[in-house]
């Protein structure tokens, strides 16, 4: 009986060094990005005109969805963990193109919808009323329509654009399919 013993130790062994290769490929591995667990709050999945981020890596001034509007975080409370052991963080947001004062709670290892934002500069071609023609100053591409809802940026505009001669450039913040001026100036 001492020899079945000793082959089902010398098994036993040979199944422990395959279990213990296995657990030291798996740790090798495990660090590249593409295996980090959904909970992991290092991790960032991008998708189209947005990316996915852990609440707890964003900062007052950083853009999020909130109820599903795009906005700047300008507040973040955290509070203590609670009965089931997480803590939670109250958000609030200013909409980026209606000024609407947002609020949500979120887990704190709860990965959000961030939007892609772009920041790009372009020239006032033509105003007729409210609508301008704009060509980018990077890609030389035109925007046609393009409806200025802000009265005082308009009224600037309105300005500089008497002069003929002068070239009025736009700063404009689009997030997807919309888009907002924030500011005019004149080329000098």
């Amino acid at each position: 009986m001492a020899t079945p013993q000793n082959s089902g130790s010398k098994e036993l062994s040979q199944q422990e060094e395959i279990f213990v290769e296995a657990i030291e490929t798996f740790m090798n591995n495990s660090h590249s990005r593409d295996n980090f667990s959904d909970d992991d709050e290092n991790y960032e999945q991008k998708g189209g005109d947005q990316s996915f981020k852990c609440i707890n890596n964003l900062g007052l001034g950083q853009f999020i969805f909130l109820k599903d509007r795009p906005c700047k975080i300008v507040d973040k409370i955290k509070s203590k963990p609670g009965k089931h052991g997480k803590a939670k963080y109250l958000v609030v947001g200013v909409d980026v193109f209606t000024g609407k004062k947002i609020e949500v709670i979120f887990s704190s290892q709860e990965r959000v919808s961030c939007p892609d934002v772009i920041r790009e500069e372009y020239q006032v071609l033509h105003r007729e009323d409210r609508y301008l023609e704009l060509m980018s100053l990077e890609t030389c591409e035109q925007w046609e329509n393009f409806e200025v809802e802000d009265d005082e940026i308009l009224s600037r505009i309105a300005g500089y654009t008497k002069d003929r001669n002068s070239t009025v450039l736009v700063h404009v913040l689009s997030i997807g399919r919309e888009a907002k001026i924030l500011s005019a100036r004149l080329e000098h």
